[in-house]
């Protein structure tokens, strides 16, 4: 009995303290709010709050004057249909990206350093890769970038400042409150019709 009686508080101890993982993803808010992503029925504009990969902190924020070369991946099926963070649907098939600190959405000019291909892609999300890449882009970029086969690639990623800024106005107005108005007919007592000829 008296054994019985500590496994039961030792149960009880060990489930009151945090999770070392779940600890880590209450940091982690940009990548599992899905709550907030629920309260918009479309997308819109997001930068969001300083977090964390492996002890590692990333800020996002609007800098258009980003440059960088690094290694990229890619994410396949398992993400397909899912939500991203700014409330889009994932489609592998469309020409999207993930970043850890970019405005979304945005966009960027990618090119595989290896093949000299670019492409340009939107950022649309913030997938938790890991810290060795600077980007994750769907199936079909690979495609394109020529690295579906390899996994990955050595890129240059450069944000187009102007394409990014147009989106985050029509994200913006997507969202405003003058864009939920509905528009009423005028309201009239009688109708004239003229002969226009």
């Amino acid at each position: 009995m008296i054994l019985f009686r500590l496994i039961l508080i030792t149960l009880f101890i060990y489930s009151c303290v945090p999770y070392e993982n779940e600890k880590k993803l209450k940091t982690n808010k940009d990548l599992i709010n899905i709550e907030e992503n629920n309260k918009n029925e479309f997308p819109f504009y997001y930068i969001g709050e300083p977090y964390f990969i492996d002890d590692v902190k990333y800020t996002p924020k609007e800098n258009y004057d980003y440059n960088e070369k690094g290694r990229a991946v890619y994410f396949g099926k398992i993400h397909h249909g899912k939500k991203t963070i700014n409330n889009e649907i994932i489609n592998i098939s469309e020409l999207i990206a993930s970043h850890k600190t970019l405005p979304l959405p945005s966009v960027v000019k990618v090119t595989n350093l290896e093949n000299n291909i670019s492409i340009i892609l939107r950022v649309n999300n913030r997938t938790p890769i890991g810290n060795s890449e600077i980007i994750s882009v769907s199936m079909q970029a690979a495609k394109l970038l020529g690295f579906y086969e390899k996994k990955f690639t050595n890129v240059e990623v450069v944000i187009l400042p102007e394409e990014s800024k147009q989106l985050m106005l029509v994200s913006q107005s997507i969202n405003s409150d003058l864009n939920l108005d509905t528009i009423t007919a005028a309201p009239t007592d009688e109708v004239i019709i003229n002969n226009i000829e």
